[in-house]
């Protein structure tokens, strides 16, 4: 077997990575069914930022990072925004990015760094053929979108720092 010299280069890191899966989590007699993706925007290093629709679950949640209100009434009645950083909810969350939510309006995310992960509750479709993926025709629907309309802004202010320097 052959090493690899260490002047030799390696190959590059890959730019693009996603990875789809449908999840089922165990409740005692109940169960929680989920469809997540999962996918990285390259080049920004942002604080935790989460996003779900208003539900009787999001109403439970206790502790965790501060709630937020933006600027829009309407994108408030229909969410419920975490971060840890008000500033970088606020520039994730321009305008644009809201009216984009609204019109995905199922899918709850978190971002942390530079990781989404994007997620539709299935327990309010109980009627779920897994043959029918209508939830990842959403997902990928929101993964075009959220990174078409990604604030430029974010990748200055919460730029990814290189660590191959």
């Amino acid at each position: 077997m052959r090493s690899r010299p260490l002047t030799e280069e390696l190959p590059p890191p890959i730019s693009f990575a996603a990875a789809a899966a449908d999840l089922i989590r165990s409740e005692g007699k109940n169960a929680a069914f989920f469809s997540v993706l999962s996918f990285i925007v390259p080049g920004v290093n942002i604080p935790m930022v989460s996003v779900d629709p208003r539900n009787v679950f999001t109403r439970a949640v206790v502790g965790g990072a501060p709630t937020l209100e933006l600027e829009s009434d309407e994108f408030d009645k229909r969410f419920v925004v975490r971060a840890k950083d008000r500033r970088s909810a606020v520039m994730l969350l321009d305008p644009g990015m809201m009216q984009w939510l609204l019109d995905c309006d199922h899918v709850s995310f978190v971002m942390i760094a530079d990781r989404v992960l994007a997620s539709v509750n299935r327990a309010t479709e109980p009627s779920h053929n897994p043959s029918e993926p209508v939830e990842f025709e959403l997902l990928f629907k929101f993964y075009d979108g959220f990174l078409a309309r990604l604030p430029a802004i974010l990748r200055s202010e919460y730029a990814a720092v290189d660590s191959q320097l």
